[in-house]
């Protein structure tokens, strides 16, 4: 049943597969019926596209959120939204800022992981 997208021929089209669970870019133009890879590897007509990593802590927040709320459990639900959007503002200072060694003026690479300091904290 979903083996065979139609794809409109855009090179930026993007297309689901649900028996894989990953995406996948149409690699060519007219890119019609041909079957979706049933792995994540790329082939002639699909390219796979990864997950971001950088974004993935705030999604699996967002999807706690959306569960909670789902049962019922709204206060739940709002903390880890908050927690979410929180991790999501973070990411993007980590990976956005640039970082210099002031010792030798060079461009440093991105921690792997990073400490908020508290309030109040000097």
């Amino acid at each position: 049943m979903y083996q065979n997208y139609l794809n409109t021929g855009l090179m930026s089209d993007l297309v689901y597969s649900p028996t894989v669970g990953e995406f996948f870019a149409s690699a060519q133009s007219n890119n019609i019926n041909h079957p979706i890879p049933t792995t994540a590897t790329n082939n002639a007509w699909w390219n796979w596209v990864p997950f971001p990593y950088v974004i993935a802590e705030s999604v699996w927040r967002g999807l706690l959120s959306d569960l909670l709320r789902d049962e019922g459990q709204y206060a739940k639900a709002q903390a880890e939204e908050q927690a979410a959007m929180a991790e999501l503002q973070s990411a993007i200072q980590r990976n956005t800022m640039t970082r210099y060694d002031q010792l030798t003026d060079q461009q440093t690479g991105v921690p792997r992981y990073q400490s908020l300091v508290g309030v109040g904290a000097s």
